[in-house]
């Protein structure tokens, strides 16, 4: 009986170090530029389907500041304004809901933990709406959100430094 239970304490302990080891090798993704203010600049293309909604192309500078430890962004407030010769009707300079937190949760991917557009027609809402990454541009996918998938937004928003105009990139963090 000895035996046996000097091998089951041994797998025991041989399963503990691997887990160990394991959770170890876990690292967290965040962003480079820990505390520093950044700038998501581009165009936002937003669609309702609602009667007498018409697509609307915003040319947008939405501001924010990167965590002291680079685990997430928090967005704060924007300008926007309708892209020369848009025609639609939805509001560029008032229509998103701050504060809005980017988390990175893989290499290519970032995530809004609370997407909130608001038009005549009532709150386009998505609670971790997810966005592809790429170098450091943000696109949203055009993919149907909010109420009943009523909404969209497409286009793509590039994230900057506002000190020097670095690139903001997605990192492993200590």
């Amino acid at each position: 009986m000895t035996h046996l239970y000097k091998a089951a304490a041994a797998a025991v302990a041989s399963i503990a170090l691997i887990a160990g080891a394991s959770a170890a090798s876990a690292q967290s993704l965040g962003f480079n530029l820990a505390g520093q203010d950044v700038t998501a600049t581009g165009q936002l293309i937003q669609n309702v389907d609602y009667p007498g909604v018409i697509q609307t192309t915003c040319d947008v500078s939405i501001y924010g500041t990167v965590a002291a430890d680079g685990s997430k962004i928090v967005f704060s407030s924007y300008d926007g304004a309708k892209a020369p010769g848009d025609g639609g009707n939805l509001a560029c300079s008032e229509s998103l809901k701050f504060p809005i937190t980017v988390t990175a949760s893989a290499a290519n991917q970032i995530n809004m933990d609370d997407f909130d557009v608001g038009t005549r027609g009532g709150p386009c809402r998505e609670l971790n709406y997810k966005l592809a990454y790429s170098g450091n541009t943000a696109t949203f996918s055009g993919q149907p959100f909010g109420y009943q998938g009523l909404c969209n937004a497409s286009g793509g928003l590039t994230l900057t430094a506002d000190s020097n105009g670095a690139a903001v990139n997605i990192v492993t963090l200590p």
